[in-house]
């Protein structure tokens, strides 16, 4: 630094100058701009003006770094944490599995009679019935798609722009709020996942969603998801709300009540149009309005359809244990079967099950009537659902064996009532029921006929003593074999299998 009184270089930080001994003033904190070579030994002073905007300049630099710093370490953070819901949602995510199995899963066993004929549908906390896309209304499918995911034939089984949409809520309100889920991610839910809103169940129906549409066409996923899909009333699936709303098949279905349907997964009990009609209406229009924006189908068919009745025709559906089926001593009989051969209860009512039977609904029906009749007939109807007079009847095909009709009692009252007609448990005699299988079945086989004529006298002697004998000790000489059958007695069936001297073998 120069000395203000000789003019002698000092060296930088000096308090004294070292040639004449005068007092240095302490230096400038500002860094001044080199004077150039023309100027003078003395440098050029800056005004207040130019010193207030050089701080300014530094004050916004210096903010711009903290936000980059910010924005960066929020990215960080941000990755860090999607990151690890991605590693918890890998680590516990569920295998997709061939769609053999899916079709399978949950759905509702289908009894046949002998003709081929479905008599019966079991089913127990699911109530489903699996039915082919060619088989749902055209109408039911393009409403679905409009509404709930219109880009779905395109998509990758993923919406961007739903995506980013949703994650923007979820960040505002801290927590998943919000769905972005297209049909497929929707299937992988219904599928695989709960319906807890978490962001690791998230992640895992996207991955899910993008292995089902590598997998499976666009044609299998809405297949499976229209016979997934819950849609109220007990009923999953678009056959059981088909039956469960309008008594119809999926393909019966009008425009008017494939709108209503394709309304409910949003959320099938408050727009349950047996319950609140007012606000199934609305959805209604909703699903309309979007078919007409997505080219399905033109304004004044969404005006006509909205108009027109929907022709709401409930049918209840019961749990298992709680449904009286048709035919319901047979069915009983077919379920006890089943668990017998090692069935389980849910193989039984959820697995999808096509059983075949040997039943006959219109014998079943008039062996139902005869027990009914001839017991009301002789003690009276009886409103207890245990009788204290009862009877059973079995109908068996002789030719092949079938079991064509079982009726366990009077008409079934309630569900799985005790079947006195096949139950090992039962204590009662069979009585003269007995008859027909060991003594008249024998002797027809053996030659005789309705017309063969037997005495019915006592002839059969056990140590000096006659034996068997009618119960009232009554004999009617030479009655046929169809008078002695119609009167149950007990001797004339004797001499067809059994000698006068002894017993034969049979």
């Amino acid at each position: 630094m120069r000395c203000p009184k000789c003019g002698q270089e000092n060296t930088a930080g000096s308090a004294f100058c070292r040639f004449c001994g005068s007092k240095l003033s302490a230096p400038s904190k500002k860094r001044r701009k080199p004077a150039s070579p023309s100027s003078g030994p003395v440098a050029k002073t800056s005004s207040p003006s130019n010193d207030t905007k050089a701080q300014g300049v530094k004050r916004r630099i210096r903010w711009g770094r903290v936000a980059l710093l910010a924005t960066v370490g929020i990215l960080v953070a941000g990755f860090g944490y999607g990151g690890y819901i991605g590693y918890q949602a890998w680590q516990t995510l569920p295998s997709v599995q061939s769609m053999v199995s899916l079709q399978a899963m949950g759905q509702d066993s289908v009894i046949y009679d002998r003709f081929g004929q479905p008599v019966a549908r079991l089913h127990g906390t699911v109530n489903r019935v699996n039915v082919p896309l060619s088989e749902i209304s055209p109408n039911l499918q393009h409403a679905l798609v409009a509404i709930e995911d219109h880009s779905f034939y395109t998509n990758p089984g993923f919406d961007i722009t739903s995506i980013l949409r949703a994650a923007f809520v979820d960040i505002i309100h801290r927590r998943a709020v919000q769905g972005a889920s297209t049909l497929t991610e929707q299937l992988a839910k219904d599928l695989y996942l709960s319906d807890k809103k978490t962001l690791v169940r998230k992640a895992q129906e996207f991955m899910i969603g993008l292995e089902l549409a590598h997998t499976y066409t666009k044609q299998q996923i809405l297949d499976m998801y229209l016979n997934e899909v819950y849609l109220g009333d007990g009923a999953s699936g678009v056959y059981s709300a088909s039956k469960a709303y309008f008594d119809e098949t999926p393909s019966q279905l009008t425009l008017a009540q494939a709108a209503m349907l394709a309304g409910l997964p949003q959320a099938p009990s408050l727009y349950d149009p047996l319950v609140n009609l007012k606000l199934a209406k609305q959805r209604q229009l909703q699903v309309l309005n979007a078919m007409v924006k997505y080219g399905y189908i033109s304004k004044a068919q969404a005006n006509q359809a909205y108009a027109a009745p929907l022709n709401l025709h409930p049918v209840a559906v019961n749990s298992a244990n709680s449904q009286i089926y048709p035919y319901p001593w047979y069915v009983d009989k077919v379920i006890q079967v089943l668990e017998q051969q090692g069935f389980s209860g849910t193989q039984i009512f959820d697995g999808g099950l096509k059983i075949y039977t040997a039943l006959d609904p219109t014998i079943y029906n008039i062996a139902q009537n005869a027990v009914d009749q001839t017991m009301n007939y002789n003690f009276g109807p009886s409103q207890s659902p245990n009788p204290t007079y009862q009877a059973a009847a079995v109908v068996e095909d002789p030719h092949n064996g079938d079991i064509l009709a079982v009726i366990g009692g009077r008409t079934f009252s309630q569900p799985f009532m005790e079947d006195l007609a096949t139950n090992p448990s039962v204590q009662r005699s069979t009585g003269s029921s007995i008859k027909p299988l060991l003594e008249y079945a024998p002797a027809i086989a053996k030659g005789y006929t309705q017309m063969s004529v037997i005495q019915d006298v006592p002839i059969f002697h056990v140590n000096g003593q006659w034996w068997p004998h009618n119960d009232n000790h009554l004999y009617r000489t030479q009655p046929p074999l169809a008078i002695r059958i119609i009167r149950s007695k007990f001797w004339p069936a004797i001499p067809m299998n059994y000698g006068s001297k002894g017993v034969e073998p049979m």
